[in-house]
């Protein structure tokens, strides 16, 4: 599993930072933890003490531990990505399946993959972001009862089956418009 490197610039976790920062307030118990792959850059760290997130287990940086996602996401009160280009959104993907609270950034294609199965923000508006997340830790049982219909919507099964009806129609207009081209080209 390919899991990309801390960000250097890292306006999109600045933002997910900001918007914990927010959410403590309301539940101070709550843990901020960050995955990614290799050491942390500085400016991270920096930001999240200028967040006064520093100490007491507030925050804590995860890397390389792809083998352990799946725990991490059962154990999370809530999953928060304010990405601004995401293709896929497979991390959020990921969390939804396990049943954790989604909040992503409404911009992209996760609106598109993940449907009623995710809250979607504006990236930018780290209060709109806070108080999705206070909404997701706040009734998980609905967000974890849509688990089971985005599980299925993307199982291998359900995955294979729709490639292989691309792969079909593919195949299907190519020796269409070959058989076009053929007569076309007999034609006087």
């Amino acid at each position: 599993m390919r899991r990309w490197p801390w960000p250097t610039n890292f306006a999109r976790l600045a933002g997910a930072i900001r918007a914990f920062a927010l959410t403590r307030r309301a539940a101070p118990a709550l843990q901020l933890v960050l995955v990614g792959t290799g050491s942390v850059s500085d400016a991270i760290v920096e930001f999240a003490r200028q967040q006064h997130l520093e100490g007491d287990g507030n925050i804590r940086f995860l890397s390389d531990i792809a083998s352990d996602l799946p725990a991490l996401y059962d154990e999370a009160a809530a999953f928060i990505s304010l990405s601004w280009r995401e293709s896929f959104g497979l991390p959020a993907l990921e969390a939804a399946v396990r049943g954790t609270p989604v909040v992503v950034s409404g911009w992209g294609a996760a609106r598109e993959v993940l449907g009623d199965a995710a809250m979607f923000v504006d990236p930018r508006d780290v209060e709109a972001a806070a108080a999705a997340l206070l909404r997701g830790i706040g009734v998980p049982a609905h967000r974890r009862a849509l688990s089971p219909a985005v599980s299925a919507r993307f199982s291998w099964k359900q995955t294979a089956a729709a490639m292989l009806d691309v792969c079909n129609r593919v195949t299907v207009r190519t020796r269409s418009m070959a058989a076009r081209r053929a007569v076309s080209e007999q034609a006087p």
